[in-house]
């Protein structure tokens, strides 16, 4: 996992498997996967953007299955 800049403080660090495509993302209250099929250039997006969660918001959230992988109620969420 690698920190993110996220001046709101919601997303904390992102991680990516590229055998997958499936990006992590560590938000300040649970951890998410979304995908397959993420493509890296996002990941290195939210990785390099002094405003991640904007990124996050335009480019990944509700474009990718989303699946929680800790915090309160594990479920998914198809897209």
């Amino acid at each position: 996992m690698h920190g993110v800049t996220d001046p709101n403080h919601q997303l904390i660090a992102v991680g990516y498997e590229p055998v997958t495509g499936t990006l992590v993302c560590q938000f300040k209250t649970a951890k998410w996967g979304y995908g397959p099929g993420v493509p890296e250039a996002e990941f290195m997006k939210l990785r390099h953007s002094p405003f991640a969660y904007r990124i996050f918001t335009c480019n990944i959230k509700g474009k990718f299955t989303a699946t929680k992988l800790e915090g309160k109620d594990n479920y998914e969420q198809k897209r």
